[in-house]
C-alpha cells in the first residue's frame, strides 16, 4: 500500500468507528506491534483498535470489501507471531476487555482482549470466591488461550479452560455477528461452536467474547510448590514419577520442568536440575498426605506454600515469560506411562548440550477431568495425554546469530522425542512442525476443513498454519528457517 492508500484507509475507519487508528509513524505503533517474544518483528500498514463487536464487524467488512489483510492480536503470547502481519491490518483486541460476572456470579463474560491477570483481579475486588479455568501466566490474553483449548493448574480437577466456556461472540468472514452456545440450532453455527474450542485462533473469524462457567473451590489458598532434585537423580526420579503421577487424584497436578537454577550448595551458581512442582486443589494438610511417596524421595529441596492460584501463577509465570528476549517454541504430547527411560535419556542429552542456559523443559501434568470431555465438547483431539511437554529454546535478541545453532537444537531435540509423543499442542504452535494438521487436530481435522469451507469460503482468515493451509515446512539441511519470519 502506498502512503496515501494508508492516509485513506485510516482516515475512512476513524470516520466509520471513531477508533484509534494507528500507522507506523505513530509513537505508540511499535509497543502496539510488540508481542513477548522478541525474535518476531512484523511491520503492518496500519493497527486498529475497536472497543465493540460492532467495531470489529465495520472493521471485518471493509477489509473485505478493499482485499485487504487483516489478522487479530490479543495478548501478543503467541510465539510464531500469526497474530502480526507485514502486508496488510493488524486488529488489536486490547479494548474489548469488559469483565462482568452474574448476579449469583457462577457465569463471566469477558472480552478477548482482557488478560488472566484482569479477570482475577475482577473476581478479587467483587469477592467472588468462584475460580475460572485460566492462564498458568497473567499477562496472557483470553482469545487465543482459551481457542486452542488452554490448560490451567487445576485443569485436573475442572477440565480445560474451553470446556468452561458456554457461550461465544463471533464475527464472520462477512462481517455478520453471531452468538453460539450449545442450545443453536443450526447446523453450521452448531459445527461453528464446536470448532472454536480448540482449533486456536484465526481460523474461521473472529470471537470478540466469551461466557465462562465459574468453579467453586474446597479452598481458597492452595498447596502450591517446588520440590527440587539433582540432575544426576533425573532417571531416578523421572521413572518414580511416571508411575505415581497418573495415579493421583484430580485435586493433584504435579507439573514438572528441568532447567538451570541457582544451586545454594555451590554459591547459586546456575545449575541443571529438575523441579516437580505440587499444585493441590483442597487443604493443605491433604495435599501433604499425597505427596508423601515424593517426598520420601529425599529431595534436596522442599517449599511448600498456601497460596492463590492467582498468586501462584504470577510467581511461576514471571519465571517462564520472555521479556522480549527471542525464542523458538517446540512441544509434545506423551501418553500415561510415557515418560520412559529414554525419555529421560533424551532429555538429560540436549539439556545438558543446549546452546543457551536460558532453554528449558516444562511439562504440565493432564489427565484428571480433561479426559471427562469428549467429541461432542470440543475438537481437542488429545484428552487422552497424560504429559504435555513445552521446550523453551530461548536467546538474547541483540544476537540474531544465534538463532540457528538454538532453532536447529530445538528441532532435534524433539524430533528425537517424536516417537515417544502421539501429537502436539496447538497453543505453542511450531511453524517447523512436519505433518502439523494431525500431529495438532488428529482425527478431527477433516471435520475442521469442512467448517472453514463454509464460514471461510474465501479465505479471509487464512495463515501459514490454519485449516485448510497447504504448508508443510522443509526440513532438509540446513533448515529452512523462512517458515518463522511468515505469517
Amino acid at each position: 500500500m502506498t502512503n496515501e492508500e494508508i492516509t485513506a484507509v485510516q482516515s475512512d475507519l476513524r470516520k466509520a468507528i471513531g477508533e484509534v487508528v494507528i500507522r507506523a509513524n505513530d509513537p505508540s505503533f511499535n509497543d502496539t506491534v510488540r508481542i513477548d517474544n522478541g525474535r518476531v518483528n512484523r511491520n503492518p500498514y496500519l493497527v486498529t483498535r475497536p472497543s465493540s463487536a460492532n467495531d470489529v464487524a465495520v472493521i471485518v467488512q471493509y477489509c473485505q470489501k478493499h482485499e485487504i489483510r487483516l489478522t487479530t492480536k490479543s495478548g501478543g503470547h503467541g510465539a510464531a507471531g500469526y497474530c502480526l502481519n507485514s502486508d496488510g491490518m493488524v486488529l488489536d483486541l486490547s479494548k474489548v476487555n469488559s469483565i462482568r460476572t452474574t448476579r449469583r456470579g457462577t457465569r463471566l463474560t469477558a472480552g478477548m482482549g482482557a488478560r488472566w491477570i484482569e479477570v482475577y483481579n475482577h473476581l478479587r475486588r467483587t469477592r467472588n470466591k468462584n475460580m475460572v479455568i485460566g492462564g498458568g501466566c497473567g499477562t496472557v490474553g483470553l482469545g487465543g488461550y482459551l481457542l486452542a483449548c488452554g490448560y490451567s493448574f487445576i485443569s485436573r480437577s475442572y477440565g480445560l479452560a474451553s470446556d468452561s466456556v458456554i457461550g461465544m461472540e463471533f464475527i464472520a468472514a462477512d462481517g455478520r455477528i453471531f452468538n453460539l452456545n450449545a442450545n443453536v440450532t443450526d447446523k453450521y453455527e452448531r459445527e461453528l461452536y464446536w470448532a472454536l474450542k480448540g482449533s486456536g485462533g484465526g481460523n474461521f473469524g473472529i470471537v470478540t467474547k466469551a461466557e465462562l462457567e465459574l468453579h467453586h473451590t474446597p479452598t481458597e489458598r492452595m498447596l502450591m510448590g517446588q520440590i527440587a532434585f539433582p540432575i544426576k537423580r533425573l532417571t531416578e526420579l523421572l521413572r518414580f514419577y511416571n508411575s505415581w503421577a497418573p495415579t493421583l487424584p484430580a485435586k493433584m497436578a504435579v507439573y514438572g520442568m528441568i532447567r538451570r537454577f541457582p544451586d545454594p550448595a555451590n554459591g547459586s551458581r546456575l545449575t541443571l536440575g529438575l523441579h516437580l512442582n505440587p499444585v493441590y486443589n483442597g487443604r493443605f494438610s491433604d495435599g501433604l498426605d499425597v505427596l508423601k511417596p515424593l517426598l520420601a524421595k529425599q529431595p534436596a529441596s522442599v517449599e511448600l506454600y498456601q497460596m492463590t492460584l492467582p498468586e501462584w501463577e504470577n510467581y511461576v509465570g514471571n519465571g517462564t515469560s520472555l521479556k522480549g528476549r527471542s525464542a523458538y517454541i517446540r512441544s509434545a504430547m506423551l501418553p500415561t506411562g510415557g515418560i520412559t527411560d529414554k525419555v529421560a535419556d533424551i532429555l538429560l542429552q540436549y539439556l545438558t548440550n543446549a546452546p543457551s542456559s536460558d532453554s528449558f523443559v516444562v511439562w504440565t501434568h493432564a489427565g484428571g477431568k480433561i479426559r471427562a470431555g469428549g467429541e461432542k465438547l470440543s475438537c481437542f483431539a488429545h484428552r487422552d495425554a497424560e504429559f504435555v511437554f513445552e521446550l523453551k529454546t530461548i536467546w538474547d535478541s541483540a544476537a540474531p546469530e544465534n538463532s540457528r545453532a538454538n532453532i536447529e537444537w530445538a528441532v532435534d531435540f524433539f524430533d528425537a522425542l517424536e516417537n515417544h509423543s502421539q501429537g502436539a499442542y496447538l497453543n505453542y504452535i511450531d511453524p517447523l512442525l512436519e505433518n502439523w494438521p494431525t500431529k495438532y487436530y488428529g482425527r478431527f481435522y477433516g471435520r475442521l476443513l469442512k467448517v472453514k469451507e463454509h464460514w471461510d469460503p474465501h479465505g479471509r482468515f487464512d495463515f501459514q498454519q490454519g485449516i485448510g493451509s497447504p504448508f508443510s515446512p522443509d526440513r532438509t539441511r540446513p533448515l529452512d528457517l523462512s517458515p518463522l519470519l511468515k505469517t
